[in-house]
């Protein structure tokens, strides 16, 4: 059974790129966060690395790293942080 957990955007940090995509949907079934995005694309996150409290500074970090880079992250949003795959993330919900 898919609970619908509501995420608007999706900010990605690589090891040399920054990006921000706007989510279509986010579920959470069986210990996983399932992010779909784009076109038929969807990113499946294991909830364990999925972190609502601490991680504050590197939030504010990546956060500013996307704004400089031109990507709109409304001021009160709520914020927490994922990694997998050698990738950073920072979910925003408005």
């Amino acid at each position: 059974m898919l609970d619908k957990v509501i995420y608007n955007q999706l900010i990605t940090l690589t090891s040399t790129t920054i990006n921000c995509q706007t989510l279509r949907g986010s579920y959470a079934a069986n210990g996983k966060l399932i992010l779909g995005y784009g076109n038929a694309k969807k990113l499946i996150l294991d909830s364990k690395n999925v972190y609502s409290t601490g991680y504050n500074k590197r939030i504010k970090e990546l956060v500013s790293l996307a704004r400089e880079n031109g990507h709109d992250i409304p001021e009160k949003s709520v914020l927490h942080y994922a990694r997998g795959d050698g990738k950073e993330y920072v979910l925003v919900r408005w």
